[in-house]
């Protein structure tokens, strides 16, 4: 004759109670339970709140020999579903449970049945919660998305959602792709709660609703690596500078000052590259934009003072740019002091917008007359190439000049 077996899944951090008359093993996930007629087998042993899990159920005589056509029944937790084995001896139920407590097993017919326990540890689910926008502002109508997903980042279904305060009280599940949407016009600042799970297991995120945004400033929209640059941070419309705010650039985060600022340094770069700068700060929807940081031309900027002329002082430096880039806003200076402890002195200058590649400048001093020592002093620098500087000296007699690089 067949016998009723029931059994209890405990779901939450609880227990799995099976009514068995014999015998019962764990084996990993595989919770086994045997009676005069029936080896029944349960895989998995861990069943999570709020997510679909495949249950298969084996029944098997005491010979290993599948059991067809056998009755098994599943209630509890909001679960109330049965049917019978196949020619394997196996069933399969698509179980989610809404609630921790004691989900039923009943295998075989009414009457004859033991009660005996086993103890397995289930887990309840965690939830990686994303909500779109986190700031919104009162009396406008929000498009929010709530993307629900797993440890793993797998989407989680059928998973409740729920959204209060601020006037806002509706709620949802998820799809099969982990999201739920909801349109809200919240009718006052504050919070919204955004509560994620069931009854007994769930979690709460916010929904900030504010009339207040910041602003993001920066100095300047690129900065070559190595450069300093300044962020400002304003209340927006108002324009009035935010303290306190925090600002995020690259790995590197500031609180602003009494005048909204905060001073970054550009990172070293192997090709220009774009970042991203983030403001937060308490109560106010963030602001975020870019710079670009651009990488340092590897330029040889190559000078030449030896060029002289004896008979007219005349002296002449030239600088050459002999690498395959154009070189920006070139700025090309020298400064002579000579004569008797140096009190004579001249100087010169050339600015060039740009200096494509292989381009030489020549800059030239005339009129020297003096005698004594002379001391020559060039320094060239342009867009992203770091300072080349080069000195000097020699002798002045009348306008006869003897030069020695140094």
């Amino acid at each position: 004759m067949k016998k009723k077996l029931p059994m209890l899944i405990k779901v939450g951090m609880l227990t799995i109670l099976l009514m068995i008359s014999t015998a019962y093993t764990i084996s990993g996930k595989l919770v086994s339970a045997e009676t005069d007629d029936y080896v029944i087998s349960i895989n998995p042993s861990e069943i999570f709140v709020g997510e679909i899990t495949l249950v298969e159920i084996t029944v098997e005589n005491g010979s290993s020999v599948p059991q067809e056509n056998v009755y098994v029944g599943l209630y509890g937790c909001g679960i109330d579903t049965n049917g019978t084995t196949n020619s394997s001896g196996k069933i399969q139920f698509a179980v989610n449970p809404v609630s921790t407590g004691d989900i039923y097993i009943d295998v075989g017919s009414e009457g004859n049945t033991i009660t005996q326990t086993v103890t397995v540890t289930i887990y309840d689910p965690v939830y990686i919660v994303t909500i779109d926008p986190e700031y919104v502002s009162p009396g406008l109508v929000s498009i929010v998305d709530v993307l629900v997903a797993n440890e793993s980042s797998g989407p989680l279904d059928n998973v409740y959602v729920g959204l209060h305060g601020c006037g806002i009280n509706t709620n949802g599940t998820t799809n099969s792709d982990g999201l739920v949407t909801f349109c809200i016009e919240p009718e006052a600042t504050g919070e919204i709660h955004v509560d994620v799970g069931f009854e007994g297991n769930t979690m709460s995120q916010f929904i900030t609703v504010t009339n207040w945004a910041l602003k993001v400033n920066v100095s300047s929209p690129t900065a070559f690596e190595g450069e300093t640059f300044i962020v400002t941070v304003v209340k927006e419309i108002e324009e009035t500078p935010v303290e306190g705010a925090i600002v995020t650039f690259d790995v590197e985060t500031s609180a602003t000052d009494s005048q909204g600022k905060v001073t970054f340094t550009a990172p070293e770069v192997q090709i220009d590259c774009i970042y991203l700068i983030v403001a937060t700060a308490q109560g106010y929807i963030p602001d975020t934009t870019t710079i670009t940081i651009l990488d340092k031309l590897n330029v040889d900027l190559t000078i030449n003072a030896n060029k002289f002329n004896m008979f007219f002082g005349k002296v002449s430096a030239t600088v050459s740019n002999i690498e395959n880039v154009t070189i920006n806003n070139l700025n090309f200076s020298m400064e002579i002091k000579y004569g008797i402890l140096g009190r004579k002195s001249a100087e010169g200058s050339i600015f060039k917008s740009k200096l494509i590649s292989e381009e030489s400048c020549t800059l030239e001093i005339k009129k020297l007359h003096g005698f004594g020592s002379i001391n020559i002093n060039i320094s060239v620098y342009a867009d992203g190439v770091d300072k080349v500087t080069q000195e000097i000296n020699g002798f002045i007699f009348g306008r006869l000049i003897f030069l020695k690089s140094s």
